[in-house]
C-alpha cells in the first residue's frame, strides 16, 4: 500500500507540517481578572453635557496613572476640583479605585455614575459593574 501522503503534493505536506500546535491563553492575574475593563470610548454630547467641564489636565495625569500601574496617582489626580464632572472621569476613577483595592469606594462612584449619566450608552455595563462591587444602581 502507499504511504498515506502519497496522493497529496509535496506543498499541501509541507503545509501541514509546518502548523503549529495551538498554545493555550495565560491565566489573568488576580487583578486583571476583578478590574473592571478600561473604557476607550468618546465622549457623546448627548449623554454627557457637563463633558467639556473636566479639566484635560488632571484627566490626563490620571490615565497616565493608570497606565503605568500607580491606581493611587490616578485617584488623586481626580481628586482635584471638578476633575469627574463628566462620565469617562468618573468611570476612570471607579476602574482606579478597584485596582488599588477599594471596592466599597468603586461601588460608590459607580453609583454615582448611575445617578448622573441614567441613559448613558454603557448605563448597563456600569450597572452591573455597580452590582459586582457591592453597590446598586437605580
Amino acid at each position: 500500500a502507499p504511504p498515506p501522503s502519497a496522493g497529496r503534493s509535496p506543498a499541501a505536506r509541507t503545509r501541514r507540517a509546518d502548523r503549529q500546535p495551538r498554545r493555550a491563553e495565560p491565566p489573568l492575574e488576580e487583578a486583571q481578572a476583578t478590574a473592571p475593563p478600561p473604557w476607550t470610548g468618546s465622549a457623546s454630547a448627548a449623554n454627557e453635557p457637563e463633558a467639556s467641564a473636566a479639566p484635560v489636565p488632571a484627566y490626563e495625569r490620571a490615565l497616565a496613572a493608570r497606565g503605568r500601574g500607580d491606581p493611587a496617582g490616578c485617584v488623586a489626580a481626580l481628586g482635584e476640583a471638578g476633575a469627574t464632572q463628566d462620565s469617562r472621569a468618573l468611570r476612570l476613577e471607579a476602574e482606579c479605585l478597584v485596582l488599588s483595592g477599594r471596592r466599597r469606594d468603586a461601588a460608590k462612584t459607580f453609583e454615582a455614575f448611575c445617578r448622573r449619566y441614567p441613559t448613558h450608552r454603557d448605563i448597563e455595563e456600569i450597572r452591573s459593574l455597580a452590582e459586582a462591587y457591592g453597590g446598586q444602581c437605580r
